[in-house]
């Protein structure tokens, strides 16, 4: 089964970039502010949430990230030219589950013990994706699947941002 490493990059600020193995640049995530808030700001994690753009490097293609619903947990929704490709769910209030359902049938989950710096993801058939949080701005990303995931990488990338706003 192919094997394709990844880091992931992110600030405490929202804004990242997904690297492959020969440190290009593939992924550009940035969080879209409406005017700048301070991270200390309870009000920028929790009320203050415009969304996020996933921009492809040397491509057109954009993806949008919006918060669907804040309670009981929230769920995101990712879009592609208005066209819905993915629903990201937090499932656990301590940011530690999260279940991805893409709209082409692939469902993902994700348990991020406590207390450690490796967690992974397993599709419903096929597939499994191994994440070493490097520091807590860096994610090292090993997907093991047939087919590349290129949007399964995005929906992780999201999922770091959040952990990291509320870090």
């Amino acid at each position: 089964m192919p094997v394709e490493m990844y880091l992931s990059q992110c600030s405490f600020e929202g804004d990242g970039k997904i690297l492959n193995e020969e440190d290009e640049v593939v992924w550009q995530l940035t969080t879209r502010h409406g005017r700048a808030y301070p991270i200390w700001s309870v009000t920028y994690g929790l009320f203050r949430d415009l969304g996020a753009s996933i921009a492809q490097v040397g491509s057109d293609e954009i993806l949008l990230v919006n918060r669907e619903r804040q309670l009981p947990l929230p769920r995101f929704i990712m879009t592609r030219n208005g066209e819905h490709i993915c629903t990201i769910m937090q499932r656990s209030l301590c940011l530690n589950s999260y279940s991805l359902a893409f709209a082409n049938g692939e469902n993902w989950n994700f348990h991020m013990p406590l207390f450690t710096v490796y967690f992974q993801g397993c599709c419903d058939g096929e597939g499994i994706v191994q994440v070493r949080e490097w520091a807590k701005r860096q994610w090292v990303i090993r997907i093991e699947s047939e087919h590349p995931q290129p949007l399964l990488l995005c929906a992780l990338a999201f999922i770091h941002r959040e952990r990291l706003r509320f870090a």
